[in-house]
């Protein structure tokens, strides 16, 4: 083998090994977003579950939160209203969090369409009590007076 042919042969070599490098660097990055998009879809279930508990662990905020989704926050005092308007804003923060997840690629459509039907749901008392959507973005505010009233989720 002469000089050409080895040189010929190095670089094939080299050539090989970058392509393997890459495909591997893919591999991992796929990985990556899998454990991302896991990661991401947990971590909203927790916040929604952790939620849920406080929820039923406070018999009077239970009771307050039935209140409002029969009537509205008219027949609640002040302070009952803002425990109201508090509890429900963390409930929207965290679909909020699922919907830039999903907006930003992390989160796949199917993983959303099951916060998309609970914000759905929740979405019809917040839109009586006005107060109850003031801390969310207007983007996602948006996304919710499009989607919900127009699918009828609510």
């Amino acid at each position: 083998m002469n000089k050409d042919n080895w040189r010929l042969a190095v670089e094939g070599i080299g050539i090989l090994a970058i392509v393997v490098s890459l495909i591997l660097v893919a591999v991992e990055l796929q990985q990556n977003s899998n454990i991302a998009q896991a990661d991401s879809y947990r971590e909203i279930v927790q916040d929604i579950a952790q939620w849920r508990s406080e929820l039923n662990a406070d018999p009077g905020l239970l009771e307050l939160f039935q209140s409002y989704t029969r009537g509205g926050l008219d027949d609640m005092d002040a302070k009952d209203q803002l425990r109201i308007i508090f509890a429900e804003n963390n409930f929207f923060g965290s679909l909020e969090s699922a919907y830039y997840s999903r907006e930003y690629g992390i989160m796949s459509e199917r993983e959303w369409r099951r916060f998309e039907y609970s914000a759905c749901n929740h979405y019809e008392y917040a839109v009586r009590n006005e107060r109850v959507l003031t801390l969310i973005t207007q983007e996602f505010n948006d996304f919710l007076k499009n989607t919900c009233m127009r699918s009828g989720n609510n």
